[in-house]
């Protein structure tokens, strides 16, 4: 009877233990899982504390282009044929060039002299069904790259 308790305390400290465990994941600016760490004997206050820091650390190394990413929309996706390509109106200056490429290699550029607008419109009523790249090239030497299906 002895070892039946003995065995039932020593399971329940083991119990114990590993609910005040935890597993943190960091991600960078993209959402990608870069680390895994195994916290264990962690209060919740000192878990909320490391979240922090890994927050700030993946944000202050985060890419320029992620972010101007987020500025870019383009839809509809997937579209039929007429394609918007749409970003903030501060943002107009900062793209040097536009460019749409068919996975087969075939690129053509996007016309932007003389545009003020933020946007632009893309036909691609005449393509073939498929999966096409916009690529914004901006003035900086980024690139925010965008992935389309024509269907």
């Amino acid at each position: 009877m002895l070892k039946l308790i003995t065995i039932l305390a020593i399971s329940l400290l083991s119990v114990t233990l590993h609910a005040q465990s935890r597993l943190v994941f960091t991600y960078d600016a993209s959402g990608n899982q870069i680390e895994r760490t195994f916290v264990s004997g962690t209060s919740a206050k000192q878990l909320t504390k490391l979240n922090d820091i890994t927050t700030t650390i993946s944000s202050s190394s985060a890419d320029t282009s992620s972010t101007l990413a987020h500025q870019i929309t383009v839809y509809p996706n997937p579209t039929k044929g007429i394609l918007r390509l749409e970003w903030l109106s501060g943002f107009t200056k900062q793209i040097q060039r536009i460019t749409v490429s068919q996975l087969s290699g075939i690129t053509w550029e996007v016309p932007l002299a003389g545009r003020e607008e933020n946007f632009v419109e893309v036909d691609l009523t005449q393509n073939a069904n498929g999966v096409y790249i916009v690529n914004f090239e901006l003035i900086d030497n980024d690139v925010v790259t965008k992935k389309i299906i024509k269907n």
